[in-house]
């Protein structure tokens, strides 16, 4: 059985406009920001062999908890408290399923088993996952640049980087 893989699509979507706004000089990391566990166990026989997408996720939640922090300190939130649940709003699962299920990431995510079977509007932990690890792939795309990355995170949110005049 051949599974359904969205490759080409993902490549045409950099191309032309960018993901989420950011063109990616790196199409691998690209890819592997997009490519969820599943999607690389079903395929463990077959070759090439794909990395998966957890260690961006990783990545990209602990620079998307930094961004937002900075974000909303710049932003006149005058205390850690109000900071802290400001951003635990902002990035809590729903939330950044919504913004990239509505910024059209979904039809880009490499399923696998299960996770195909049903929408993603029922299962946000994909789609949000999915969008922390392209702000992980952002930042390892930029060079590490952590100011391009926020600026990433800010017009997500549709918020104001402290590093844009």
């Amino acid at each position: 059985m051949k599974l359904e893989d969205p490759m080409d699509k993902i490549i045409k979507a950099n191309e032309e406009e960018g993901i989420l706004g950011h063109r990616f000089g790196n199409t691998d990391i690209l890819i592997r920001a997009l490519t969820r566990q599943k999607f690389v166990e079903d395929r463990a026989l077959q070759q090439p062999k794909c990395e998966d997408q957890t260690a961006l996720a990783t990545l990209g939640d602990a620079l998307l908890k930094a961004a937002l922090t900075d974000i909303l300190y710049h932003s006149g939130f005058e205390t850690g408290d109000k900071i802290t649940v400001e951003r635990r709003k902002m990035e809590e699962k729903p939330t950044l399923a919504k913004l990239a299920l509505e910024k059209g990431v979904g039809g880009l995510i490499r399923l696998g088993g299960s996770e195909r079977d049903k929408s993603l509007d029922v299962q946000p932990r994909i789609p949000a996952e999915t969008l922390e690890a392209l702000i992980g792939a952002v930042y390892l795309d930029t060079d590490r640049d952590f100011k391009k990355t926020e600026e990433f995170v800010a017009k997500l949110h549709g918020m104001q980087s402290p590093f844009i005049d």
